[in-house]
Formats: structure tokens, sequence, C-alpha cells
């Protein structure tokens, strides 16, 4: 699928992932997906999380933590571009990320995204 705007995004990730607050959870492997489609569009990452299931086995999307510390923040993200950052972030995904880790979260800031990026993908937006 080609992605040439942010609702084509949102058609392609919204089955993908789980939203957990203001974060929108997924496997390293479609937050890499979703990283490169975000750098597409030109919408700018600084940084990701990382979460882990507290049952690897259960696998339950309620029961789900945080790795205090286990994601990546760009230093300097906002004299960086935007694909400099993805790279970053790519880079910490691909070869730092915690073992524990089961689950990305990214962490844009961009006026293109008003709002939490979890938004998006939230079934009902009020």
């Amino acid at each position: 699928m080609t992605i040439s705007t942010l609702q084509d995004m949102v058609a392609k990730y919204k089955t993908l992932g789980i939203v957990k607050a203001t974060d929108f959870l997924l496997t390293p492997e479609y937050a890499l997906e979703l990283l490169y489609d975000l750098k597409t569009l030109s919408i700018r990452v600084v940084g990701c999380d990382c979460w882990r299931y507290l049952d690897r086995e259960l696998r339950d999307p309620n029961r789900i933590l945080e790795i205090v510390g286990g994601g990546v923040l760009v230093k300097g993200a906002y004299t960086k571009s935007i694909e400099e950052n993805a790279l970053i972030i790519e880079d910490f995904i691909m070869h730092n990320l915690p073992n524990d880790a089961d689950l990305i979260s990214l962490i844009d800031d961009d006026p293109k995204i008003p709002g939490p990026f979890s938004y998006l993908f939230r079934d009902n937006k009020e």
C-alpha cells in the first residue's frame, strides 16, 4: 500500500497496533514500517518508547508495561532533518532494543498531527 496521506497511514496500521493512553504500540517490525511511512509524509519523529507484555505467552493487550529508560530520544531532534531523526530511531530499534521489548511506540512532534499520536488510531475520537 502506498502511503500518501495520513488517512492512508491510519488505514494501514490501525488494526496492527494497540492504543494505550496517548501511545500507539506496534511490534518492532511494524514500528519500522510506520517510521518509514511517517518519514515519507514528512512527519517528524523524535524518539520511541519500548513496552513489554507482563506475560509474554498470553500477550494480553491490557497487561503491558512501559520499559522505563528503554527507548530513545533523538538529541537535537529539531536541528536534525526528519530523515536523520528516522535513521537514529531505526538504528536503535534494529540494534539496541532491550531484550524484553515486545512493542514500540513512536514519539512524534509535528504540527501535522495535532494532539496525541494515538488519537489518529482510536475508534472513538470524542
